[in-house]
């Protein structure tokens, strides 16, 4: 006769097998969280410290207060009420210049668009974009190395931002 039966004897075995488990299969996952959580934190650390020499940084030289950068004679500054901002930029160890003016206008929206559309088609510009909806419309425009990108949109008042870049000076 058998002390236990059968269904006793698998009970106790399953109950020790729970209680010989190895325990670092219980904290696995705590661990595992801990790991990853660290490596993330390394790695966004050494994300924001990439020097940065490895970039160019531009000379920027502001205009005085009200006054446009000198801007190619043929870009026209459309209904120009007042300067609000102009700056300057150069790269060093590269040739390229850009101007930017951002200016009140005293049209709309949609007729500063408009002209500025026409403008550059009758000077040979190609539209390599454009967007007009809303209180928002902008132009990017290409002529060989020269590139100007005219933002206009609706505050207060029409704001008209227009930015050249030539390549090669």
């Amino acid at each position: 006769m058998r002390p236990f039966s059968k269904e006793t004897f698998m009970n106790i075995k399953r109950k020790l097998k729970k209680e010989n488990a190895p325990e670092w299969k219980n904290y696995a996952p705590i661990v595992l969280g801990i790991v990853l959580a660290v490596i993330s934190i390394v790695w966004m650390i050494a994300q924001n410290n990439i020097p940065t020499s490895k970039y160019v940084q531009p000379k920027i030289t502001f205009s005085a207060e009200g006054e446009a950068v000198k801007f190619p004679e043929d870009i026209p500054l459309n209904s120009k009420t007042k300067v609000v901002q102009s700056y300057s930029a150069t790269y060093p160890g590269f040739s390229a210049l850009q101007v930017t003016t951002v200016f009140a206008s005293s049209v709309s929206v949609q007729e500063s668009y408009d002209f500025y559309k026409n403008w550059a088609l009758a000077n040979g510009w190609q539209v390599i974009n454009s967007y007009a909806g809303g209180s928002i419309f902008s132009l990017y425009l290409r002529k060989g190395t020269e590139d100007i990108n005219i933002t206009i949109n609706k505050d207060s008042e029409t704001s008209v931002s227009i930015s050249y870049v030539n390549k090669s000076k």
